[in-house]
Order: C-alpha cells, then structure tokens, then sequence
C-alpha cells in the first residue's frame, strides 16, 4: 500500500467519526508516525506495535554474492544493519483464519 493509499483509507474511516478532520491532518500524522518509529528503531534497535508485530534491527555479516548481471561475477556485500518483522499471533491468526 502506498502513503496515499493509506491516507485514502485512513480519512475515508475517520470521516465516518469525526467530520472536523481533513486529508491533509491524516498525512501529517502518517508522516509522524513513520518518524517515530525511524526513530524508536534508531535508538532502541525495536519496536513493537500491539496486534501487528515487531520490527527489529539486526546486524548483518558481509558476505560473497554472485552478480547476475555480470555472468556471476564474484562481489562481497558489506556488513550492515537490517530491519526484520515478525508478525504477531493475532495478525497471524486472522490472516490465516
């Protein structure tokens, strides 16, 4: 889903609820909230959103890849830092069910 996607649904559902917001409140408080959590990630390496799941950072060992684009040429990947998710029981459960 894109930002617009999200912001389309979001204020679509807060019409019903509140007739005082507007589209652009729900994209500011889209951007805040994707700030926040940049930042959480950044300072506490994760976080967890209630009946979503976690995301967490992990740090990755360099490693030897094949190029594909130059006939399997050998290159090395650097080390660095990834974000994982792992889903929540609940998420889980009402995607399966």
């Amino acid at each position: 889903m894109s930002k617009s996607e999200v912001v389309d649904e979001v204020f679509e559902q807060c019409t019903n609820k509140f007739d005082f917001i507007k589209k652009s409140h729900v994209s500011e408080v889209y951007d805040i909230f994707m700030q926040v959590i940049k930042n959480k990630l950044h300072e506490k390496g994760e976080v967890r959103l209630h009946q979503v799941g976690t995301l967490k950072v992990i740090q990755c060992k360099e490693k030897q890849c094949h190029n594909p684009q130059k006939k399997g040429e050998k290159i090395t990947v650097p080390a660095q830092k990834r974000v994982r998710f792992k889903e929540s029981i609940n998420l889980k459960e009402s995607i399966n069910s």
